[in-house]
Formats: structure tokens, sequence, C-alpha cells
């Protein structure tokens, strides 16, 4: 019987990493967190706070931790996002991390708009 301590999960399958799927699944996860952002802003008085487009934001970069490793368009794709060193989903701090440096120009501007909407 094995306890928690020298269990090592399974070393995920690497292979050719297909840009045309990333693609693909970048662009369904932007329709939804489109979707979602159109949804939430809908919302009475939260609305008011919170744009779509910091709803898209958000949910690109936090993408990656959710359903395990698989976000709605890597779902699709069949692809999955893991930590190296466990193997499994990667925790929201990495996701943020791995996809900030592409959305940082758009959340800097976000955070400008949320101060200026208090000002």
């Amino acid at each position: 019987s094995q306890t928690q301590e020298n269990f090592n999960p399974p070393a995920p399958i690497v292979g050719k990493i297909d840009l045309s799927k990333r693609f693909v699944a970048l662009i369904i996860d932007v329709i939804v967190g489109y979707i979602i952002g159109i949804f939430v802003s809908m919302i009475p008085l939260v609305g008011t706070f919170i744009s779509a487009p910091m709803v898209i934001v958000a949910y690109l970069l936090l993408r990656d931790c959710l359903f395990e490793g698989r976000g709605v368009g890597k779902n699709c794709m069949g692809l999955r996002v893991v930590d190296k060193d466990s193997g499994g989903a990667p925790l929201p701090i990495q996701s943020l991390k791995r996809n900030g440096i592409l959305f940082l120009p758009v959340v800097v501007l976000m955070i400008v708009e949320i101060i200026l909407r208090f000002i």
C-alpha cells in the first residue's frame, strides 16, 4: 500500500505541440469568455463595476487551472495543461503566470479602468 508521501503520479504524455490545436482552443476560450462576460455585465449592480472585457481577461488568465488543466477550449481540442512537478492541473497562480505575459497590457488597462470608475 502506497502512502501519499511516496506516491508519484504518472508522467504526462508529452508529444509534439500542435500549434493549430492550441490556436483553435484559444479562439474557443475567447468566445466562451465573451459569452460569460456578456452574462456577468447584464447582472444589475455587478455590471456597473465589472465589464465584459474584464471578465474575458480574467477567464483567459485562469483558464488553464479549470477542469483539471482542461479549459473549455483545450478540452474541445483534446489538450491539457499539467504542472511539470506534480503532473496535475496547474494552480491558479501558475495559470496567472503562464498567461499573464500575454495579457499584461490588457490587465493594466483593466486596472486603470476600475480605478477610474471609483474616481
